[in-house]
Parts: structure tokens; C-alpha cells; sequence
């Protein structure tokens, strides 16, 4: 099994965090073997 993930924030202000990240996984049993790959995207509100 092999993962990596990259992610980037960004603070608009003291209120507003947005959020990208980009992960890939890969996964192997019994001679078979699968990718998952994920896009993350976030909006954040900070109180």
C-alpha cells in the first residue's frame, strides 16, 4: 500500500480559510491491485 497527499491553505482573514489538497492511494491484495484518488476543497468560517 502506497499514500501520498499534498494540501495547500489560505487565510483571507482572521474569519475565512480555503483549503485544496490532493491525494492518491494505492492498494494491492491477492495479485490484484487499485488507485484511489481524491480531491479535496474547502471553505472555512473561523469564530
Amino acid at each position: 500500500m502506497g499514500l501520498g497527499y499534498l494540501g495547500l491553505n489560505w487565510w483571507e482573514n482572521a474569519y475565512w480559510k480555503f483549503g485544496l489538497g490532493y491525494g492518491i492511494a494505492g492498494l494491492s491484495q491477492f495479485g490484484d491491485y487499485g488507485v484511489t484518488k481524491r480531491l479535496q476543497i474547502r471553505i472555512q468560517w473561523v469564530r
